[in-house]
C-alpha cells in the first residue's frame, strides 16, 4: 500500500515501537484537535546508506523514495490500525500536509569528529541505527537562513522562535523541541567552539520567560493538563520573585540537535511539539535481520538514483 521495498521493515518496525512507547503518548498525538503530527528521524550512515534514504537536499521534501514511503507506511499503519480516522478520532479542524508522513535522515558527513551524531547523544552506540520519533507541531517548521552567521544573532532568532512558541500556560514547558541545521549553519557553530552540549546549555539558558508570565498561583499552570507536573522548585521561584526568569526546557538535553540537508545557505528549522500531554522524543535501535545482505541484493536498484 505504501510502495516500500521489503528492505525498508526493520525501519518501520523500530519506529513503530517508538511510537507506541508511552513516553510519546500516541493516544494523545493521535487524537487532538491540536495541529500535531509524528515526525521520524533516521540516525546512522550505514544504514541510510544502505536504503537510500535522503540525508541531504530536500530531506524533509518529497521526491525521494525510501523517505516518502517509509513515512507513509507509518501514516497507514496510524489510520488503519492506530484508527485516526478524521471526524471519528482525529478531530484536527484543518489537517495538515505533514500526516502525509515526515522523514529526514541524520547527515553524518556534517559533524566530522567535531560533534557526536544523535544517536549517540540519545544514549547508543555509534554502530548502531536508531530511529527517532517526535510529536511535531504541524506548522512549526520555523526557517532561519542567513548567507554570513553570526553565533550571537543566530542564539536571539532561535530563542525568540522558542518563546513564540510558548504559550503562556506552561503547557510546553520541559518538553523536548528539535533544532535542524544545515551543514553551513553547522561550520558557523563549531567555528565559535561550541560543542553540542555547549550549543544546548547556551540555548538552555536563555530559552526563558518572566516568573509572572509563567505562573500565578492558579491552575493549570502548577500542572499542565495531561499530568506535565512543573517541578515544584519551578514554581517556588516564581512565587519567591515574580521578576526571576523560568527555563521552558527540563535540561539543555531537551533541546535536540540533528544535522542535515545539502550544502547551501547556513540554515536552522526550529521545530516545537505540542503541550497538552506528556509527549518526548522518543529513540529506538534499528536491528537488521540475518539475511539483510541477501535482502539488499535481491531488491537492489529500485530505489531513487543519488543526487550527490
Amino acid at each position: 500500500m505504501a510502495g516500500c521495498l521489503p528492505q525498508y521493515m526493520p525501519v518501520i518496525l523500530a519506529a513503530f515501537e517508538a511510537l507506541i512507547d508511552p513516553r510519546f503518548d500516541l493516544k494523545g498525538v493521535q487524537s487532538t484537535a491540536g495541529m500535531v503530527s509524528p515526525v521520524f528521524i533516521v540516525s546512522g550512515p550505514g544504514l541510510i546508506q544502505q536504503l537510500n534514504i535522503n540525508d541531504s537536499y530536500s530531506t524533509i521534501g518529497p521526491g525521494w523514495k525510501a523517505n516518502s514511503t517509509i513515512a507513509r507506511a507509518l501514516k497507514l499503519i496510524l489510520t488503519n490500525l492506530g484508527g485516526a480516522w478524521p471526524g471519528r478520532t482525529d478531530m484536527k479542524s484543518f489537517g495538515s500536509p505533514f500526516k502525509f508522513g515526515i522523514l529526514l535522515a541524520e547527515n553524518d558527513s556534517i559533524y566530522g569528529s567535531a560533534w557526536e551524531p544523535l544517536r549517540v547523544a540519545e544514549g547508543f552506540a555509534a554502530s548502531q541505527p536508531t530511529v527517532s520519533v517526535m510529536p511535531a507541531v504541524s506548522w512549526s517548521p520555523d526557517f532561519i537562513t542567513a548567507d554570513r552567521v553570526h553565533i550571537e544573532k543566530l542564539v536571539e532568532v532561535i530563542v525568540e522562535q522558542a518563546r513564540a512558541k510558548y504559550d503562556r500556560k506552561a503547557y510546553f514547558w520541559g518538553k523536548d523541541n528539535l533544532i535542524l541545521i544545515s551543514p553551513s549553519m553547522f561550520r558557523a557553530i563549531t567555528y565559535a567552539g561550541l560543542t553540542r552540549a555547549d550549543f544546548q546549555k547556551l540555548l538552555f539558558e536563555r530559552i526563558e520567560v518572566p516568573a509572572h508570565e509563567f505562573y500565578d498561583g492558579k491552575a493549570p499552570y502548577g500542572e499542565a493538563p495531561g499530568g506535565v507536573q512543573i517541578p515544584a522548585h519551578v514554581v517556588q521561584a516564581c512565587i519567591d520573585n515574580a521578576n526571576a526568569t523560568v527555563p521552558l526546557f527540563a535540561r539543555p538535553e531537551s533541546l535536540k540537535i540533528v544535522a542535515a540537508g545539502g550544502k547551501g545557505p547556513a540554515m536552522v528549522a526550529y521545530i516545537s511539539t505540542w503541550g497538552a500531554g506528556p509527549a518526548y522524543f522518543v529513540t529506538k535501535p534499528i536491528n537488521t535481520p540475518k539475511n539483510w545482505t541477501d535482502l539488499l541484493s535481491k531488491y537492489a536498484g529500485w530505489d531513487t538514483p543519488i543526487v550527490s
